[in-house]
């Protein structure tokens, strides 16, 4: 939320294509309907927009915790059928910061994380569910 706030915020024409180049490799990977590409170039795009944020902080934190977020990503990845559906969710995102519209590129990133948390928080109960009744 922060991240993509800010990044819409620094947008020029270097970081424009920078942004483009991060979302246009998770389309081709949606395209080839390749499971571990999507997760890498999902991952990378997150990362992408936390660099274009320019915020030193916030990229020291981001790389702290990276590992995590990157099996985060992969896991609520895994559970998404439609790889159109990946494509739907980071456009509007890269299209917010595009615009340099800092209240919708946080909104939306904001939502998209919270949808794709309770996603997987989901998908947790429901196997810790079966594994307590088994």
């Amino acid at each position: 939320m922060l991240a993509a706030s800010l990044a819409s915020q620094n947008m020029d024409s270097s970081s424009s294509a920078e942004l483009l180049r991060a979302f246009e490799e998770l389309a081709n990977a949606c395209r080839k309907q390749d499971r571990t590409q999507v997760a890498e170039a999902d991952f990378k795009l997150h990362k992408t927009i936390v660099t274009l944020s320019r915020h030193k902080r916030l990229q020291q934190q981001y790389r702290i915790v990276q590992q995590q977020i990157r099996v985060y990503i992969a896991s609520s990845d895994a559970l998404t059928p439609d790889f159109q559906t990946f494509i739907d969710h980071h456009r509007p995102i890269v299209d917010a910061i595009l615009a340099r519209d800092a209240d919708l590129a946080a909104k939306l990133s904001s939502e998209h994380n919270l949808s794709e948390g309770k996603k997987l928080h989901r998908h947790l109960l429901t196997l810790e569910s079966a594994r307590i009744q088994a």
